[in-house]
C-alpha cells in the first residue's frame, strides 16, 4: 500500500556517474593531460640539450604553450561554473594545477577517495621565478620591487655622461641588443658602465641580449602585366554602372583628369585619329571581343565607358569604328595598339596543408 502523501510524486531515476556533468568535465581534463603529456615526450631530443638547472621550466613552458596552443575559453567557461580553477594563473605549476583539479573532479565522482590527494600548494614554480629572475637581473631595488632595464642606444659606447645619468636616475640593467652595432662597439659600451658603477657606487647587472636568425624575403616576382576593369552591377548581374576607362597615349605622364577605373596607355600617336563618340573594338586576353564607347575627351586623351568586364594586356590591337550618318559603325583607318603596362603585384595565397618553401 502507498500513503495519500505518495500519490501524484514522481521519483526520477538516479543519476549516472558517467552522464554527470563533471564526468564530461572531468573527461576532457583528462585529455588535455594526457595531450600535454605527449607532447613533453615528443620534445624529448630538445630536453636532452637544457641544463638540467632549467630543466623543470623547460618541461613546464612545454606545458603551458601545448595548454594554450587551444582555445582555452569553452573549457575554463566550465570550470568556473564548476566552481574549480580556471586554470588562468597556472604558468608556473601548469602540471601541478591541472593534476589538482583533474584529483578534485575524481573525489567528487566517488572514483577517489578524498585522502589519496596531494597538497595542491605547489610553490616550485614561483621559487624557480624568483631565483631565475635574480640570477638574471640581479636583486631586487630596496625601494621597489621591479627592475629598470635600459636598452644601450649606440652613442652611449662614446658617451659616458650618458651612462652615468643613467644609473643615477635609476637603471638596474643594461640592455646591449647584439642584433645592432658590433663588438668593438660593445665593448667600449661596457667599459662606459663599470666606469659609471665605479664612480657612482650603482649595481648594475650587463646582459647581451644575442640577435637570432633573421628570414628576410625578398621582393615577390611581379605577375604578368594585366589590366582589368569591370562595370557595376546589382545582385541579379545587371549592369547598374559602366567601367570607366581613362585613354592616353602611352608616353604621356599627365595624371587622369578624372576618377576611372583603369588607365589604358595606347601605342604611339593613334589617339591623334580618334575623336570623342567613337567606338573602339577588341579582342581582350581571354579572346572576347568588347568595346569601348568614347564619351569625352581632355587634352590629347579620351574618357571612354564598357558595360563588359575585361582583361587587357600589351600588344592588344584597338579597332577604331566610327558611327556613319545611318547610325552603323564602321572601320575607320589603322588599328592602334596597347601599350606597356605596369605587372600586377603579385600574391603568395598558402592555405592549411600547403607547403611553403624559402631558398636563398
Amino acid at each position: 500500500m502507498t500513503s495519500k502523501q505518495d500519490h501524484g510524486k514522481q521519483i526520477n531515476p538516479p543519476v549516472r556517474i558517467e552522464d554527470h556533468p563533471l564526468a564530461f568535465l572531468l573527461e576532457d581534463l583528462e585529455i588535455l593531460q594526457r595531450e600535454l603529456m605527449e607532447l613533453a615526450q615528443s620534445s624529448a631530443v630538445t630536453l636532452q640539450h637544457t641544463n638540467q638547472l632549467h630543466m623543470a621550466s623547460a618541461v613546464n613552458l612545454i606545458h603551458y604553450l601545448g595548454m594554450r596552443r587551444r582555445d582555452m575559453r569553452p573549457l575554463q567557461e566550465r570550470l568556473a561554473a564548476a566552481g574549480l580553477s580556471s586554470l588562468g594563473r597556472a604558468e608556473s605549476h601548469v602540471h601541478t594545477n591541472l593534476n589538482a583539479i583533474i584529483g578534485l573532479l575524481r573525489c567528487a565522482l566517488g572514483k577517489h577517495q578524498v585522502d589519496s590527494l596531494l597538497p595542491t600548494a605547489d610553490e616550485t614554480g614561483d621559487i624557480l621565478l624568483e631565483r631565475n629572475t635574480g640570477n638574471l637581473l640581479g636583486k631586487s631595488p630596496e625601494h621597489r620591487h621591479v627592475r629598470i632595464m635600459v636598452t644601450l642606444p649606440s652613442e652611449v659606447a662614446d658617451d659616458y655622461a650618458l651612462i652615468k645619468n643613467m644609473l643615477l636616475k635609476g637603471m638596474d640593467c643594461a640592455r646591449i641588443n647584439c642584433a645592432h652595432d658590433d663588438p668593438e662597439t660593445w665593448a667600449r659600451m661596457i667599459e662606459q658602465i663599470k666606469l659609471a658603477r665605479l664612480e657612482t657606487g650603482k649595481h648594475c647587472r650587463i646582459l647581451m641580449d644575442l640577435g637570432g636568425p633573421k628570414l628576410r624575403t625578398g621582393e615577390i616576382a611581379a605577375g604578368s602585366a594585366v589590366l582589368k576593369w569591370r562595370p557595376q552591377r546589382d545582385m541579379f548581374g545587371k549592369v547598374t554602372a559602366p567601367a570607366r576607362i581613362w585613354l592616353h597615349a602611352e608616353d604621356d605622364t599627365t595624371p587622369c583628369p578624372a576618377p576611372a577605373d583603369a588607365c589604358l596607355p595606347v601605342a604611339g600617336d593613334w589617339l591623334a585619329k580618334v575623336s570623342s563618340r567613337d567606338i573602339i573594338e577588341l579582342t581582350d586576353a581571354r579572346g572576347a571581343v568588347r568595346t569601348l564607347q568614347l564619351v569625352d575627351q581632355a587634352g590629347t586623351g579620351f574618357g571612354a565607358e564598357s558595360n563588359q568586364t575585361t582583361y587587357i594586356k600589351p600588344g592588344i590591337e584597338l579597332k577604331l569604328m566610327r558611327v556613319s550618318i545611318s547610325g552603323h559603325p564602321r572601320g575607320a583607318g589603322r588599328s592602334g595598339t596597347v601599350g606597356a603596362l605596369p605587372p600586377a603585384p603579385e600574391l603568395i595565397r598558402l592555405n592549411t596543408g600547403d607547403s611553403l618553401t624559402i631558398t636563398r
